[in-house]
C-alpha cells in the first residue's frame, strides 16, 4: 500500500483526501464488511476504493449494498487477488490478478537466501489487472 500512496501523493493527492478503514477479526470478509461502515459512514461517498483482498471487496460490496449504493455506479471496487471466483460472484470486481504459483516460488527461493545469511532484495513480479 506505501507504493500506491506514494503514486497517489505524486498525482496530487493529500494524505488527508484517502480514506483509510480496517476492520476487526482473521476474516477477510468481515474485516471489509466492517470497513464499509467506516468509509460508508461519512457523509461522502469515495468515487474508489482498494481493497487488499477480494474478500475484503466483498465486504465492502455487502455493506455498500445494505447502505443502497450500486457497485460499480455509485463507487467502484478494486481489489488485489484475482481469485477466478470472481467471474461467477462478483463481475463487478476489478482485481489485481497475482499469479500465486510465481509469488510462491520467489517467496521460497527468498526465505533460502535470508537462512543462508543473503539478501533478498526488491522483486518486481508478474500481475495482470482484469
Amino acid at each position: 500500500m506505501s507504493g500506491y500512496l506514494a503514486r497517489l501523493r505524486e498525482r496530487g493527492w493529500a494524505d488527508e483526501a484517502v480514506i483509510r478503514a480496517d476492520g476487526e477479526g482473521r476474516s477477510h470478509l468481515q474485516v471489509g464488511y466492517d470497513a464499509g461502515a467506516k468509509i460508508f459512514g461519512g457523509g461522502t461517498i469515495p468515487d474508489a476504493i482498494l481493497c487488499v483482498s477480494d474478500q475484503i471487496a466483498y465486504g465492502v460490496n455487502r455493506r455498500a449494498l445494505e447502505r443502497g449504493l450500486k457497485i460499480p455506479g455509485d463507487c467502484d471496487l478494486a481489489s488485489i487477488d484475482g481469485t477466478p471466483l470472481n467471474q461467477w460472484v462478483a463481475p463487478w470486481l476489478k482485481s489485481i490478478e497475482i499469479p500465486y504459483a510465481v509469488y510462491g516460488a520467489e517467496i521460497v527461493a527468498g526465505l533460502q537466501l535470508i537462512w543462508r545469511g543473503e539478501s533478498f532484495g526488491d522483486r518486481l513480479l508478474p500481475y495482470k489487472f482484469g
